[in-house]
């Protein structure tokens, strides 16, 4: 993923902390205060994120939310691979 609208000189303005969400997977939270800008170091950098040994609920899905704590959440894409192999 990549902050590409919040940062000095992008169209949304902001700086460090302008987006901040929490990242959770069938309920639990794997992140708080997510913030893509301040992770990847600036604005038009990319960021991969890894979670490792999510568990899928007793439907055997993996439900990931994203909460907004500070304007709306940002993800570009996911890729999910089996771990249990």
């Amino acid at each position: 993923m990549a902050e590409r609208w919040l940062g000095p000189g992008m169209p949304g303005g902001g700086c460090a902390s302008s987006r901040l969400f929490h990242i959770l997977c069938n309920g639990v939270a794997l992140t708080r205060d997510f913030d893509i800008f301040t992770r990847a170091g600036g604005s038009n950098r990319a960021l991969v994120q890894t979670f490792h040994g999510l568990l899928p609920d007793h439907q055997g899905r993996l439900v990931l939310s994203l909460l907004p704590a500070k304007n709306f959440a940002l993800i570009n894409a996911i890729e999910v691979t089996d771990e249990s192999q």
